[in-house]
């Protein structure tokens, strides 16, 4: 049986905001990422020796499930995962599922039409 290619897709650090009890919004750097998440998924961010510094997983419960995929909270890592490589794969099988590269959202920023 042919092995199957992972797809490459970026992801992209966001904000989520969610109000607590008190009042005060909160502000954390989340990380969506699109799967099937019926089975157990693990989350990999290499640096450039392709050593992992940055690992969640459905079986640490340290990557939550959500409607639409994963969600991993990188609130702290955000400056240190920007541009890195990552890699989600299925922890039965070792097979990887999604690769490509993390981008962090930036807010908009005003273009000055002057040259």
């Amino acid at each position: 049986m042919a092995k199957k290619e992972a797809l490459k897709k970026d992801l992209t650090i966001e904000d989520e905001i969610f109000k607590p009890k008190d009042g005060d919004a909160v502000t954390l750097r989340v990380l969506k990422i699109p799967c099937d998440n019926k089975t157990n998924k693990a989350f990999r961010i290499l640096n450039e020796k392709n050593e992992p510094t940055f690992y969640r997983s459905t079986r640490l419960d340290t990557l939550e499930r959500t409607d639409t995929g994963l969600k991993a909270d990188v609130t702290g890592f955000e400056k240190e995962i920007a541009g890195k490589k990552y890699e989600l794969c299925e922890v039965s099988s070792k097979e990887v599922l999604l690769t490509g590269k993390i981008i962090f959202k930036v807010a908009a920023v005003a273009q000055s039409s002057a040259l």
